[in-house]
């Protein structure tokens, strides 16, 4: 020990490097091999049960055989007989086939060759242990299922390729991916394995010592005797006498207790498994099995070891391919080992997914985890989803979910502002509360060094005691090893060292609840400070994401109507429907973070719910309608009344339609009027178009250059709207998640070039075509302006050919708001819309569903758009990004053609009555047309329209009653009237479980008083009369 320039040095340089040469030396004596694995092999492209790969054709495997085309698999089997000197020993594996595997032992599944992340590299034989205690002559049969793997483009870690010279990653080796290693078995040196657990928590834990402290002093003493003590150099038996002695100097250290203040961690093991992500979802059913089946092992070893397991969908993959596997789990889970929950079918990305998209996850998931397990679950495990929507805290707690685990708000690596707290009170918008916590991974490494650290590094410095440690290996599976088991054990009361325990979370927040709960509160949503890319990359699966949740909203209306009329409904069909779409939620793969394959296999499974779900609605409705020829039907599926033109197909005449909420109507074909007034002219700037609300002139670009409300005679247009700016986009890091921060810098001027002319001008629409290409792209654009319409409407084709660009379409608004209103699931949030503050320029990039909105006390103006989520805010400047241009992993990511509309409104007045969420829904929720004449039953509606009736169902347990889903949707506090069309017994208010709270009296027949608070959802369950039953 010696002190140099005032700083005392525990460990001089020769005795650091020393105890590190020691314990490399321990490492490389773990494993004794006593025989290689011969191996013979098949390839195969599909997925076989254990029974179907045993029949394949067989043929001896060369030594370093070289194999694999992209997503190829292929089977090894191998056979061990074990010889006299394995007597009494314990036994592993030393597989080497180069490339995630699945393990099957005796023809069960075993666990799993890891993927090539780890820490350490006897993590890859740790686990691996085929007898505890050896006998001579006992035989095993070895299966290995291995993925060859496949391309995508990355240069550096985090999945980014920086810029892309012309023809990079453009070729690849297609049939020689991998390379067979020599396999083999042997003896397993648990003396020198124990010892090195030892060694390596009193050197973890030296390194977060003060070195002025005595305990540094007396654990650098005893690593540097274990130097002295161990000697390698000799034959297996005395080093491993030698092992022995060293753990015996270094056990009175280990023994030292810690005093009554140092925190305590509840630690649980997790193996965060990507439904989806740089893998097809085929080869997640492996990853399914070999980390289930490892853990399980682990298990037995470890009684105390505790391990949680959140998303149903995988443990179906499971019960599904693996039945006997599953049926393991079940018995663990009534031991308590195994802790099923999370809540949530999939672990979702909550900006993006709807509302009701993301109540159907809990509704869902929570059936699975009571139903199979007997477990309600309580917490929302989502630890990597790219931000947390403000409208989760009540769609939780309406649940029954009391408490969230996440972690991705403190994964910001672009210096950022710091999330303030790990234990809190997150406050939703409408003003609910879930209790949170946030620990800094859900993939620690348990080594004391790395636990001392979490806590040396927290944000919070008050109020905060105890913290949650979810550890293991995550992303691709694998969960911990013994490794992070070892070194839990070790550090229970290890005097320095924070206290680490085993634990189920759910218990760990019941413990904190107990001590009085969270002291500190965090309004409004998660923002996550990176991976803004997202709302827009993979753009094409975002449109049919949206269009999946209208085509299932329409059929359960539909479905409804034929509930309350015939006691029919599609609750099979729609089940599925809704799982399928849920699953393509996840959030690798509607954020677009995904490899291509898994993007062919999303894009056909959602064009097939739409296709069905369309088929299914239309089928429905037309069995209600009477037949009449010439006639044609409007089924309005909103609950707002709505009217529009409409342009029979056969004489191409246009007449208004006008429909209630929820209503339909019918219209019989007549003869063509003759009249030809129009709403535009040209002129020398352009197209001077003017309406019953609004005079716009239109330049030959397609430019908005003046917008003036008739109402007010204000001018919105700040400057020309609808103008297309092109940007490079090249993120340092992240490709497709992240857009570049410095993308304003870096403008493609003149970028556009693009002719226009008048498609069509009557009295009452006319549309501007636009056409020419934006960059290396085409674009087609249909501008439309209808008579009695606020919103201007802008359809638009394009044939994307770009890499690396992001694409926006800019509207600079003459209103003056220092925030914007960016509408989210059941309501909005507000964001800055200038960028004066460090937090400001952070929210350069942000998510919105439907519509986006500025407001000044007397006017406002909003963006409205069918499919697109990313838009940025500054200065009364609204650019709604269309489209981008990621290279990895996806070299192919959004190339090709899209079709997508966005609108733009303004008003006179406050944002409450200027119908902006009701527009928002006309764009993306088109009146259905039949035909013949229609008359249905009255669902409902409101006497206030911003109070919506966002769904209507038929309820999840016995489909007898309907659900009806209501919202407030402009922030006010309202009350208003349910009016029902007389087909009720009962009303009854009920969670979001659809469990019955309290019956509603009716003001009168049919009619029921409500109050809402500002975005207050409400779920009311309604009993259908007994006659209708039958």
């Amino acid at each position: 020990m010696e002190r140099r320039e005032g700083k005392m040095k525990i460990l001089t340089s020769e005795w650091k490097e020393r105890i590190e040469y020691w314990i490399k030396t321990l490492k490389k004596d773990l494993y004794w091999p006593i025989e290689t694995i011969s191996w013979e092999s098949a390839a195969c492209e599909d997925l076989l049960s254990l029974k179907e790969a045993e029949k394949l054709p067989f043929s001896p495997a060369q030594k370093q055989m070289v194999w694999g085309r992209e997503y190829e698999y292929r089977w090894f089997k191998g056979e061990i007989c074990l010889p006299a000197a394995c007597e009494g020993e314990r036994i592993v594996l030393n597989l080497k086939p180069e490339c995630e595997s699945t393990l099957f032992v005796n023809a069960v599944p075993f666990g799993t060759y890891r993927a090539d992340w780890i820490l350490e590299k006897h993590h890859y034989l740790v686990d691996n242990t085929i007898s505890m205690c050896a006998h001579p002559g006992e035989k095993y049969t070895i299966m290995l299922e291995s993925y060859a793997g496949h391309f995508f483009p990355k240069a550096h870690e985090n999945c980014s390729v920086g810029p892309v010279l012309p023809g990079e990653y453009e070729t690849h080796p297609e049939h020689e991916r991998v390379t067979l290693g020599e396999s083999s078995y042997g003896i397993w040196n648990e003396d020198a394995y124990q010892l090195l657990m030892d060694v390596e928590t009193l050197y973890g834990l030296l390194k977060t010592l003060a070195s002025d402290s005595l305990r540094a002093a007396k654990i650098a003493e005893a690593l540097a005797q274990f130097t002295l003590c161990c000697d390698f150099e000799q034959e297996a038996a005395g080093r491993r006498e030698n092992y022995r002695s060293a753990r015996k100097l270094l056990k009175p250290l280990l023994a030292c207790k810690n005093g009554d203040t140092m925190p305590e961690f509840t630690a649980a093991g997790h193996a965060h498994i990507d439904y989806a992500w740089l893998w097809p979802c085929e080869e997640t059913i492996r990853k399914t099995a070999r980390t289930f089946a490892a853990q399980l092992r682990l298990m037995k070893e470890y009684p105390e070891y505790r391990f949680i397991q959140s998303q149903p969908a995988l443990y179906l993959l499971c019960k599904k391919y693996y039945p006997d596997l599953y049926g393991k789990i079940k018995e663990a889970v009534k031991s308590k080992q195994w802790i099923p929950e999370g809540a949530m079918f999939v672990e979702p990305d909550t900006n993006l997914s709807g509302g009701e998209s993301l109540i159907r996850q809990l509704l869902y998931g929570k059936q699975f985890f009571e139903d199979e397990f007997g477990i309600k679950s309580r917490l929302l495990w989502l630890p990597d989803s790219f931000g947390y929507s403000g409208a989760l805290p009540q769609i939780l707690k309406k649940s029954g979910v009391e408490y969230l685990v996440t972690q991705k708000i403190f994964w910001s690596y672009n210096e950022g502002e710091k999330f303030p707290y790990h234990y809190f009170h997150w406050r939703g918008i409408d003003g609910t509360e879930i209790t949170s916590f946030l620990p800094t991974s859900y993939n620690y490494n348990t080594n004391p060094e790395v636990m001392n650290n979490v806590w040396k590094e927290r944000v919070q410095a008050h109020h905060l005691e105890n913290f949650l440690i979810p550890y293991g290996y995550g992303d691709g599976g694998g969960g911990p090893t013994r490794d992070h088991i070892e070194y839990i054990k070790r550090q229970e009361n290890l005097e320095g060292s924070v206290k680490v325990k085993q634990g189920n979370p759910v218990s760990f927040f019941e413990m904190l609840d107990e001590k009085g709960g969270p002291s500190d509160t965090y309004c409004g949503e998660l923002y996550f400070t990176a991976h803004r890319g997202t709302y827009t990359s993979q753009s094409r699966i975002k449109k049919l994401n949206r269009a999946c949740e209208t085509a299932l909203h329409n059929l359960e209306y539909a479905g409804t109507l034929a509930l309350i009329a015939r006691n029919e409904y599609p609750e099979e069909e729609l089940d599925d429907m809704w799982k399928t779409l849920l699953i393509n939620q996840f959030h690798d793969i509607l954020p677009g973070s995904a490899i291509h394959k898994v993007y062919e296999r999303t894009q056909k499974e959602l064009e097939e719910v739409i296709e069905r779900a369309e088929t299914m609605t239309l089928a429905v409705l037309q069995n209600m309608a009477m037949p009449e020829d010439g006639t044609t039907s409007f089924v309005n599926t909103l609950p707002f009344a709505r009217n529009f033109w409409y342009r029979d197909p056969e004489s191409g005449i246009e007449e208004q339609v006008n429909l209630t909420g929820f209503g339909c109507t019918s219209l019989v074909q007549k003869e063509a009027s003759g009249k030809e007034n129009a709403l535009a002219r040209e002129c020398e700037e352009g197209y001077a178009v003017e309406t019953d609300l609004m005079k716009v002139l239109i330049s030959r670009e397609g430019e908005i250059v003046s917008f003036l409300l008739k109402e007010n005679e204000k001018e919105y247009a700040a400057a020309p709207m609808n103008r297309f700016r092109l940007y490079k986009d090249v993120p340092r890091a992240f490709d497709a998640w992240d857009i570049d921060s410095n993308y304003e810098e870096q403008e493609i001027t003149d970028a556009a070039e693009l002719g226009s002319s008048l498609l069509m001008n009557t009295e009452n629409a006319c549309i501007i075509c636009l056409e020419g290409r934006i960059g290396k792209s085409s674009l087609c654009q249909r501008i439309r302006i209808e008579k009695d319409s606020p919103v201007i409407l802008f359809e638009t084709e394009i044939d994307w050919k770009e890499r690396h660009k992001l694409l926006k379409a800019s509207f600079p608004a003459e209103i003056h708001a220092l925030e914007g209103r960016n509408e989210i699931q059941f309501g909005y949030i507000k964001r800055p819309a200038v960028r004066s503050r460090e937090s400001d320029k952070e929210r350069f990039e942000v998510c919105n569903h439907k519509y986006t909105a500025l407001c000044d006390t007397g006017a406002g103006a909003a963006l409205l758009n069918d499919s697109k989520y990313g838009i940025s805010m500054c200065d009364g400047r609204m650019e709604l990004s269309l489209l981008r241009a990621p290279v990895s992993p996806d070299m192919e990511a959004d190339c090709g053609m899209h079709q997508f509309t966005y609108g733009f409104m303004a008003w006179s007045g406050s944002f409450e009555k200027a119908r902006v969420v009701q527009n928002g829904y006309f764009m993306n929720v088109k009146p259905l047309v039949l035909s013949g004449r229609m008359e249905l039953p009255h669902i409902g509606n409101t006497t206030n329209e911003n109070v919506v009736i966002e769904t209507v169902k038929a309820s999840m347990d016995d489909r007898k009653d309907v659900i009806l889903r209501l919202y407030e949707s402009v922030g006010a506090s309202a009350n208003t009237e349910l009016l029902l069309g007389g087909w009720e017994a009962e009303v009854w208010s009920c969670d979001m479980l659809e469990k019955e709270e309290e019956r509603l009296v009716p003001l009168k027949e049919h009619t029921y008083a409500l109050s809402f608070e500002p975005f207050e959802i409400k779920t009311l369950r309604v009993r259908r009369k007994v006659e209708m039953m039958v």
